[in-house]
């Protein structure tokens, strides 16, 4: 029995860790779009400019192309992800190996300032007691990607959103 509990308490967790309570404001349909745009514009900037690495267009191409999965805590394929699993898919599907969870994804990585962030670096934020507790995927134009919580979808969000914003911690690279 005890060890059921152990289970299930890790289990919650990690479905914990990469969910922010419900504090975001619904969008209007307007605003909505506005926002669809500037993802659709800052990914195609990111695929045409001759400034950003193949890997770094990789990363991008690759993320972007799993934009509506649903969070899955513990996930880490297309049938549905937690953050640090999101990450993980996308980084290897570019030949990059990281570690499983966010703290180490962080550790892992070498840290830069986020004005020095290139797309495909990975921003952190701590959304739980823990220090680092989620990340996401740096696409440029202060917009990142991520397997936000539970009931939401990979997804589009801004550095500046007023959820994310106070909560962000520090931004790793992984490509030379």
């Amino acid at each position: 029995m005890g060890y059921f509990i152990k289970i299930i308490l890790i289990a919650l967790f990690f479905i914990v860790s990469c969910m922010p309570p419900e504090t975001q404001v619904r969008r209007s349909s307007a605003a909505s779009s506005n926002q669809n745009r500037t993802e659709n514009s800052t990914v195609r900037d990111v695929l045409r400019s001759p400034n950003v690495s193949n890997t770094r267009k990789s990363i991008v191409r690759t993320a972007d192309s799993l934009q509506g999965v649903p969070y899955f805590a513990g996930g880490s394929s297309p049938r549905g992800f937690d953050c640090s699993g999101f990450v993980q898919y996308v980084y290897g599907k570019s030949g990059i190996s990281v570690l499983r969870r966010t703290d180490q994804q962080y550790e892992s990585g070498r840290k830069i300032p986020l004005n020095r962030a290139r797309p495909g670096d990975l921003v952190f934020f701590q959304t739980t007691s823990r220090r680092i507790s989620h990340v996401g995927i740096y696409v440029g134009d202060g917009m990142f990607i991520h397997a936000p919580s539970s009931g939401k979808r990979v997804s589009y969000t801004s550095m500046e959103n007023s959820y994310w914003k106070p909560r962000y911690r520090g931004a790793v690279t992984y490509i030379r």
